[in-house]
């Protein structure tokens, strides 16, 4: 039996649920760009959208006998798009998760050149420190492991204003070391 564009949605509806392609093909001409719009509103990328929405079709043909007990297929349809475009979200979602946690695992791509520029700086910044008084040193260091002006002024018997003094002085000497050998 021929399948006139005259049909209802209904009747073609029925009609597909009894197995018949050419009404799935005009339901599919009549609906495809309603369809597409709305995944393509979901999603963003037109490829996908078009592909999703040949899945659609393809996934009410497969499951025709469903609109066999469907009280209105074009609301079956529209929850069987809707349910695709939430399977497909929850994929991708999940795709960014698994490449977020790999990344996270991957070790950090290194520079060779900087890696070693860093360690040159790291031991020109040593071999300075090394120079400095012995207060200011030891000022340093501690700032380093990140103790409070406080904690160094209890620790060296010193009032916290020397400790500025020390380390500001410090800093500059560094300054100073580092321009001299042009680092």
């Amino acid at each position: 039996m021929a399948t006139t564009p005259f049909c209802s949605e209904e009747l073609l509806y029925k009609k597909v649920a009894s197995g018949d392609l050419s009404a799935l093909g005009a339901l599919y001409e009549r609906n495809k760009e309603a369809v597409y719009y709305t995944f393509l509103g979901m999603i963003k990328d037109p490829a996908t959208a078009r592909d999703l929405t040949q899945d659609s079709f393809e996934a009410l043909w497969t499951g025709r006998d469903h609109l066999l007990y469907a009280e209105k297929p074009a609301a079956y349809f529209r929850k069987l798009c809707r349910n695709m475009i939430l399977r497909f979200i929850e994929a991708r979602n999940n795709q960014r998760r698994i490449a977020v946690n790999i990344a996270d695992r991957l070790p950090k791509a290194v520079n060779p050149y900087q890696e070693m520029h860093e360690n040159e700086t790291i031991s020109l910044l040593n071999q300075s420190i090394e120079q400095l008084t012995p207060q200011r040193k030891e000022v340093v260091r501690k700032k380093q492991e990140k103790f409070t002006n406080r904690e160094i002024a209890v620790e060296m018997k010193l009032s916290e204003e020397t400790v500025k003094s020390h380390f500001s002085n410090a800093l500059n000497d560094l300054r100073t070391n580092f321009k001299l050998l042009g680092a």
